[in-house]
């Protein structure tokens, strides 16, 4: 019988921290394996490629859907830069480890949660990280300015469409509690309030 492995899924609305967080989470939580990932979108100035994300194109995205390579994927209509429409699509692979975190949506988690192959071997724990509408749509726009050609349009339905994909309704009904909700201030104390939360689960589980 395949062991059973846990996942911590870092979830919150754009410009909240959440690469910043796993990134220290990982750094500082050796035995957790960051789970990349992937996407059609077009890398912006500030990423990496196989660090943020792995970036390929819909052809190879495709295909790895064909292959069952994902435990979840999504896809999303935008507008670019140049006013051109485009079809963007994000993928989450299945973890190689024990224990793992990845970041992303609350699509992102629903789908993860409700596929019957994570069902029976994963166990599923969710993170929800915040800031203050004023200061994320600062991070936003100050995030975007750093790329060589910033999409302001893209930004504005981006700030728009998290407050409806994560409403409070939404919280609720996938079971988002006042315990796995952290607020992003301080970045030192909300690494320290996660990676305790970890540590929580991970004594529950019996594996520390």
């Amino acid at each position: 019988m395949e062991e059973t492995k846990i996942m911590f899924c870092i979830m919150g609305k754009s410009a909240v921290g959440k690469d910043t967080v796993i990134n220290n989470v990982t750094t500082i939580h050796h035995e957790v394996s960051k789970i990349v990932p992937t996407t059609t979108r077009p890398m912006r100035g500030y990423e990496k490629n196989g660090h943020d994300y792995y970036f390929i194109t819909t052809n190879q995205f495709i295909k790895r859907i064909e292959n069952g390579q994902f435990m979840e994927y999504r896809h999303y209509d935008v507008v670019k830069e140049n006013g051109k429409k485009d079809t963007w699509y994000y993928g989450t692979v299945f973890p190689k480890q024990q224990v793992s975190v990845c970041t992303g949506s609350f699509e992102m988690y629903e789908h993860i949660i409700n596929n019957p192959k994570v069902k029976d071997n994963i166990k599923v724990y969710p993170i929800y990280i915040t800031v203050p509408e004023d200061e994320r749509l600062y991070r936003m726009i100050r995030r975007e300015h750093r790329n060589k050609t910033p999409n302001y349009r893209e930004v504005a339905r981006r700030y728009i469409q998290d407050n409806v994909d994560f409403s409070a309704e939404k919280c609720q009904e996938l079971g988002i509690t006042a315990e796995c909700t952290f607020t992003n201030i301080d970045r030192d104390k909300v690494v320290r309030d996660i990676c305790n939360y970890i540590d929580d689960i991970m004594r529950e589980e019996g594996l520390i």
